[in-house]
């Protein structure tokens, strides 16, 4: 039986997308593109999620950086540009948390949930969110998943975790949690509906 189940936040709940704010400053999608792959690599990225702040992280890259230093900064600056919140997903959490206790497990900086939850207002739903900027861990490291069950004081088989990352998936079915691989809230609903888990 279900007793709680664990929400991803980005591409879960949240689209998070840094061309939604860079495409403005560009001539084309694909220069836009370029240039975040480029300046904000993935080991970057993996970096600033096991950090508190990225306002710091941030700070760093221009630090090492010689062109593009305004474009870098919007990068912290105007952060919530690059998100949207996923609607139908704040009914689900919603009604879910009618029911269930509900947690959070998603990699970020420390200091972005703040500025999440003041935008679109999800915490609410909440129990606890842990946060790998926080934790100085990030998914799919083992340790993060031994952490939320231990401190959410529940059998791992008696979790669920929605997640849009495979790798994530399987780390925590290996370790016994159940999850289910997001593609949609109109699938989601189908796949909770599998593990007894009803709206």
């Amino acid at each position: 039986m279900i007793k709680a189940i664990v929400f991803d936040v980005g591409g879960v709940i949240i689209d998070y997308n840094p061309l939604y704010l860079y495409r403005a400053y560009f001539n084309t999608r694909d220069e836009a593109k370029r240039f975040i792959e480029k300046t904000f690599t993935t080991e970057w990225n993996e970096n600033v999620e096991c950090s508190k702040s990225l306002k710091k992280e941030i700070q760093k890259l221009k630090d090492g950086s010689f062109c593009h230093l305004e474009l870098i900064e919007l990068f912290d600056i105007k952060w919530k540009e690059m998100t949207k919140v996923k609607k139908k997903m704040l009914d689900i959490l919603y009604q879910l948390s009618i029911s269930y206790p509900l947690y959070g497990l998603t990699n970020m900086a420390g200091d972005r949930i703040k500025i999440l939850d003041e935008s679109y207002g999800f915490l609410k739903y909440f129990k606890k969110v842990f946060v790998s900027g926080n934790l100085g861990i990030r998914k799919p490291n083992k340790q993060i998943f031994e952490l939320l069950i231990e401190q959410t004081r529940i059998n791992a088989f008696e979790l669920i975790l929605i997640d849009d990352n495979e790798e994530n998936i399987l780390k925590a079915q290996i370790l016994g949690i159940n999850a289910v691989l997001f593609k949609s809230p109109h699938e989601l609903l189908k796949d909770l509906f599998k593990f007894g888990v009803k709206i």
